[in-house]
Formats: C-alpha cells, sequence, structure tokens
C-alpha cells in the first residue's frame, strides 16, 4: 500500500440560532401550527417535532416532514430547516435530509443573486452532508459554485477555505492533478492573507500530497512547518494529525520503533478528539509498523481496533486496506485459507469505494495466493495487471511532481516574503528601544564579514589554479575505481552465472544415471559448487561498496543444504549463533566449502532411517582471531574406520580447506560429531 493518512475536511458553514422560539406545553405548540404566519406556524411544527424526538421518534419525523422547504427566503426560516434537517440525520434519513437542503438551495436560487451570502451558507451545507456520506463527487460541484459566486471579491479568507475544500474532494476522488492545484492555490491565499490557522491545514494536506507523489522529504517538511503553525496555535488537534503522519513516513523507511513512538504520541489526543476515522488510521499505522517487525499478534491487535473505528463511520477504504494488512498477517503465518477470506473482504470493501492504490494492492496478494495455490497462470495475468497500474499511476505521478517542484518553488518565494515582513514588525515595535544598538552591532557584523570576504576572495584566487588540479585528479582517480568496481562486479557475477550453468548440467546428467553412488558424488559437487556460487553472488550484489557479512552466506546456504539432501526439518533442528563477521574471498571460499562439507556429511550420516537430532553452528569474532564450530548430535562415526574406507575424498578436503585457512583444527567424534576451526583473519 502506498498510503494512508488522515484526510482532513474544513467545511465553514454559519450554522443559524437554534434556540426555541417557543417553550409553552404542547397545546401551546399544537396551536401555533394553525397560525396563518408561515413563520410562526412552521416554528411550532419544528418545536412538535422536537418534542418527540426522544419520546415518539413517528411523530418527530411526521412532524418535521409537514416543514416544507420552498416557501420564505430568509435567514431566520432557514433555521428552521437546518434543524428539520439536523433531525432527519438523527434518525438515519440521510437521503431525505440531502433531498431537502437541495430543494431549499434550488428555491432560494430562484429568488436570489448567486453571490449571495444565504445561498453560499446552503451551497456549503449541501456539500457537508454529501461529504459526511462520502459522495464526494457529488459535493465537488457545489463546493466550485461557491468559489465561481465569491472569486470576484478578491482574495480572501473565504475563497481559501473553498479552494481549499475543493483540493480535498479531488484527492478523495484520485483526481490527485486538481488535488495539488487546489492545495498550491490555497495555499497561496492563505500566504497571502496571513492566516496561520488555515495555512496550517493546507501545509498539511501540502504533505499529504507530497506522501502520496513518493517524496517523503517534501512531505516531511510540509508537516514540520504544518506542526510549527498548529503549536503556535495551540491547536492540539492539528499538532497529533501531523505528529501521526510524520511517523507514518518514518514507518515506511522502516524505522519501525520511531514510527511506533511517533503514533503512540499522538494516540490520547485523536481519541480525545472522538475522530474515528483519525483514530482508525493512527491504529492501521501501528498494525503496519509491528508487522514490519513480524510481531503478527501486536499487529493483529491494531488492525482489529482499526476495522472498529472504520466500521462506526462506513470508512470504506480504511475498512478495504485493513482486510489487506490481515492478509498479509494470515501470509507471513503461511495460512493460505485465511489470507483468501480476508482478501475476498477486502475486494468487497473496495467496490464500495474504489481505489487504484487498494486495487493494485489486491491484484498483487491476489498473484502470491494463485502462486501459493499452484494456479500459475491466473497468478501471473493479475500480477500483469497489477503491474499495468503501477505504471500508470507512475506516469501520473511524473506529471504531478513536475507541477509540484513548480509550485513549491513559486510558495517558497511567498513564504519568504511572509518572513520577511514578520521580521520587518518585530524590528518596527523594538525600533524606539534598541533601533541604535541594532544597527551599530549589524554595521560591525557587516563590516567583519566584508572583511572575511576579501580575505577568502584572495585566499581563493591564490588556491585556484591548484584546487582545480587536485579536482581534476580526484575525479581521474574517482572514474578509474568506478570501472574497475564495475569490471570486478561484472567478474564475480559471469563467475557465479557459469557456476550455476554447470550445476544445472550436472543436475540434468543426474537424470540420467543409475548408479546411486555416482548420483551422489555428482549431488555433492553441486552442493560444493552451489556453496562457491552464493559466496561470488554475496560479493556482486553488494550495495554502496558495502561488504556482505558472512553470517548472511551461512544463512542462505544451510537451507539450500537442507533441501539438497532432502531432510526433514520438523525432525532435524537447526541452532545457528553468528555473530556479523566480514571475510575476505581468500578465506570466504575454503570457509564456505569447509561449512559446506561439514554440514552436508552430517545431513547425509549422522541422523539415518529418520532419526531425531540437532545440527548446531557458531561463528564468533574476537579482534581478529575467528572461531567457527560446527556440530551434530547423531550417531558419529570411527576416524579410522572413515579414513579406511574408500570415500576418503572429504575428509581429505576438510584437511586441505583448513590448510588454505592456515586453521587450528580439531574433531571430537563423542555424543555426535563436534567439528572446532580457528584461525587469525587478515580482513
Amino acid at each position: 500500500m502506498k498510503f494512508l493518512f488522515n484526510v482532513l475536511f474544513y467545511i465553514f458553514i454559519s450554522l443559524f440560532s437554534t434556540t426555541s422560539l417557543y417553550s409553552q406545553n404542547i397545546d401551546s405548540l399544537t396551536e401555533l401550527t394553525n397560525s396563518n404566519n408561515l413563520q410562526i406556524k412552521n416554528s411550532g411544527l419544528i418545536e412538535l417535532a422536537e418534542y418527540y424526538i426522544e419520546k415518539d421518534s413517528l411523530k418527530c419525523l411526521q412532524y418535521a416532514e409537514m416543514i416544507p422547504s420552498n416557501i420564505l427566503a430568509d435567514v431566520k426560516y432557514d433555521s428552521i430547516c437546518i434543524r428539520k434537517i439536523n433531525l432527519l440525520t438523527t434518525f438515519g434519513q440521510s437521503e431525505k435530509s440531502t433531498t431537502f437542503a437541495l430543494d431549499r438551495a434550488n428555491f432560494l436560487a430562484l429568488e436570489l443573486d448567486s453571490s449571495n451570502s444565504q445561498l453560499i451558507t446552503w451551497n456549503s451545507y449541501i456539500s457537508e452532508l454529501y461529504f459526511n456520506q462520502y459522495q464526494y463527487q457529488k459535493a465537488l460541484p457545489w463546493v466550485k459554485k461557491n468559489i465561481k459566486a465569491i472569486e470576484g471579491n478578491g482574495v480572501t479568507d473565504e475563497l481559501g477555505k473553498l479552494t481549499y475544500q475543493a483540493g480535498v474532494l479531488n484527492y478523495a476522488l484520485s483526481n490527485y492533478l486538481e488535488a495539488l492545484e487546489y492545495a498550491f492555490k490555497a495555499t497561496e491565499i492563505f500566504q497571502e492573507t496571513k492566516n496561520d490557522n488555515q495555512l496550517a491545514a493546507s501545509y498539511l494536506q501540502l504533505g499529504n500530497l507530497y506522501y502520496f507523489l513518493d517524496s517523503k522529504i517534501d512531505a516531511e517538511e510540509y508537516y514540520r512547518l504544518a506542526k510549527k503553525h498548529y503549536i503556535s496555535k495551540n491547536d492540539s488537534l492539528g499538532y497529533a494529525n501531523c505528529v501521526s503522519n510524520i511517523g507514518l513516513i518514518k514507518i515506511d523507511q522502516k524505522d519501525y520503533q520511531a514510527g511506533i513512538d511517533l503514533e503512540r504520541q499522538a494516540l490520547p489526543i485523536i481519541l480525545k478528539s472522538k475522530n474515528e476515522i483519525a483514530t482508525g488510521n493512527i491504529y492501521h499505522y501501528l498494525s503496519e509498523a509491528y508487522l514490519g517487525l513480524k510481531m503478527y499478534d501486536s499487529s493483529s491487535v491494531y488492525v482489529d481496533k482499526s476495522i472498529l473505528s472504520n466500521k462506526k463511520t462506513f470508512y470504506y477504504e480504511g475498512l478495504c486496506i485493513d482486510y489487506l494488512i490481515k492478509t498479509k498477517i494470515a501470509l507471513e503465518k503461511e495460512d493460505s485459507n485465511t489470507a483468501n477470506k480476508f482478501l475476498k473482504r477486502a475486494q468487497e470493501f473496495d467496490s464500495l469505494h474504489p481505489n487504484l492504490d487498494s486495487k493494485k494492492d489486491i491484484l498483487f496478494l491476489l498473484s502470491q495466493l494463485q502462486g501459493i495455490e499452484g494456479n500459475f497462470k491466473e497468478g501471473f495475468k493479475n500480477f500483469k495487471r497489477f503491474y499495468e497500474i503501477e505504471d500508470k499511476l507512475r506516469k501520473s505521478d511524473d506529471k504531478l511532481k513536475l507541477l509540484a517542484f513548480k509550485q513549491k518553488s513559486k510558495l517558497s518565494q511567498i513564504q519568504y516574503e511572509l518572513n520577511k515582513a514578520k521580521d520587518l514588525n518585530k524590528l518596527e515595535t523594538l525600533k524606539n528601544k534598541e533601533q541604535k544598538q541594532l544597527i551599530y552591532i549589524i554595521s560591525g557584523i557587516a563590516i567583519v564579514l566584508i572583511v572575511m570576504l576579501i580575505i577568502a576572495i584572495i585566499l581563493l584566487r591564490r588556491n585556484k589554479t591548484l584546487a582545480k588540479s587536485l579536482g581534476q585528479g580526484q575525479q581521474k582517480i574517482k572514474d578509474e575505481l568506478a570501472i574497475k568496481e564495475s569490471l570486478l562486479n561484472e567478474i564475480h557475477h559471469r563467475v557465479k552465472n557459469n557456476l550455476q550453468v554447470v550445476s544445472s548440467m550436472l543436475s540434468l546428467q543426474t537424470q540420467f544415471i543409475d548408479n546411486n553412488s555416482l548420483q551422489q558424488v555428482i549431488n555433492d559437487c553441486r552442493s560444493r559448487i552451489n556453496s562457491m556460487s552464493l559466496i561470488h553472488e554475496s560479493l556482486y550484489k553488494k550495495e554502496d561498496g558495502l561488504e556482505t557479512p558472512f553470517n548472511f552466506y551461512i544463512e542462505q546456504l544451510i537451507p539450500q543444504l537442507i533441501d539438497t539432501y532432502q531432510v526433514d526439518e520438523s525432525k532435524v533442528k537447526l541452532i545457528m549463533t553468528l555473530d556479523n563477521v566480514f571475510l575476505s574471498l581468500d578465506e570466504s571460499l575454503p570457509c564456505g566449502l569447509l561449512i559446506n562439507e561439514i554440514v552436508s556429511n552430517s545431513l547425509k550420516h549422522a541422523f539415518p532411517n529418520g532419526q531425531a537430532g540437532q545440527l548446531k553452528i557458531d561463528l564468533f569474532r574476537k579482534g581478529k582471531l575467528i572461531a567457527l564450530t560446527l556440530s551434530d548430535n547423531g550417531i558419529g562415526f570411527d576416524p579410522i574406520q572413515k579414513a579406511n574406507q574408500n570415500d576418503t575424498f572429504g575428509l581429505l578436503l576438510i584437511d586441505t580447506l583448513v590448510s588454505q585457512l592456515e586453521a587450528e583444527f580439531s574433531c571430537s567424534t563423542k555424543a555426535g560429531v563436534h567439528y572446532e576451526i580457528k584461525w587469525t583473519s587478515n580482513s
């Protein structure tokens, strides 16, 4: 999953007073409904409806339904209409409340000018109703209507708020290009109007968009900028959202513990706000972090909490990604049946609120499951569809990144001017008390800086020729070193490939050999070749010039040997205690072959007829001394009898490899076989 974070939506609407005009008894209220004055009559109806709200829900709705939308185009009647909408919403009549609001807005549109503040208020109210029902596509046109209505009034906070809302809605609809344009425009407006509170919300939204563009550094920069503004305004909820989103970035960067600490810092504030979507998001982030740490039980606990929060608000997109996490946990536990069940639930929620990122993740996990079940044809089809969506998103990202780069430069300049203006105000405040002293200090600093600049220019000219020559020499050395490293990596790569080809040829040859002894000899040769191949692979795959610890090679080799000799892992327990040890190529090859030879012998001979036991490997380093211990608790062997047998090549090879390492070697055959090898490393 590429992203999940808090979608903040600010609907700025002036709700009218809902104070009752009448508070008489039920008979008095009923009498009001018979009045010829429409305002009084409908006031009586809303009073009766609210009177029965807890006593008789049917009567409550009956009286509310009697209030019409198409009379009295004044603000006082708007108050009655809004009270009716709130009642309908309370009883789960969201569709009826929205229809009534639409009828009211259409009636006012016929009576009032489009720029009238009363009509603008209703447009905002309708967009809020649609947003609360997650009908973002229907909410967006009403916000755009208001933007068009007030654009001619110049740059105002109200225009900034509406522009911000349009950006959030476009983001929710996956219209990322439009979302980015509106977000930058809203930020420019709030910078110009110096509205710090709304500027913080815009910076937070820009952080979200940069997060979507996979530009984590820029996203964190805007989150921290938003956090700074929220702190200055004592807005704890905004601050908590910023901290949570920074935590999400840490989790994506695999710094799981740092992410967990930040999410736990934000969680109490979010819980106090009773914002279920934001709460569900934090639980989801914690679940992702614990999944990354392979703490599957903790991950399951938090994803279940996220599901409970998201079910309360019917947040289908959140529920979809929650079940994707549960699918991943089941796959990690190798429970494909449970994984299939959870993936189907994720698909169901995705169908209710489609999202390309969620769809992409669903296809990837589906292809994995189909591969596990052996349905490779369908698995490949779904993986191809996954890649097509990812490619589509990547192409879209390129356009967004270009726009983001241009707009960010513009915003930075505006922010600079804003900071400059604030600094000038501060200077003006201090003018009467400290102006002269400040000027003297600045002048003194300026003189010192000028003198230092002159000295720097003289030194720069004097050393320019030398620096140029030195730079050219360094670049030449770097280029030559890069070429040599590239050639060396290519050699290791080719050696590894050639060894794999030889191994494959030997594998094919065994299919045409009936002699079991000869097959065993060939398999032993393949095992030794694979051991050398792994070492060369670790050398050419190293990143940023960093060597791979030799213990990583052991962790790759042993499972291959267990698979080669078809050992039952449930009966033979493998115990490895390995330090991070770095070896040169001259040490890696003989040491790797030694491990291969000794472990192969244990797997072939130590546990006959399915006998249970354990195989133990220890690798330690103290200073330059390296100690390698390999042991099993199998049947053991008689060294003299072993030496008298025809198959002495293994013992000869072990002796040769020990000599090559210049190592001290001891072998004990009491209670199994115990090898101890020690040598002084030059690496």
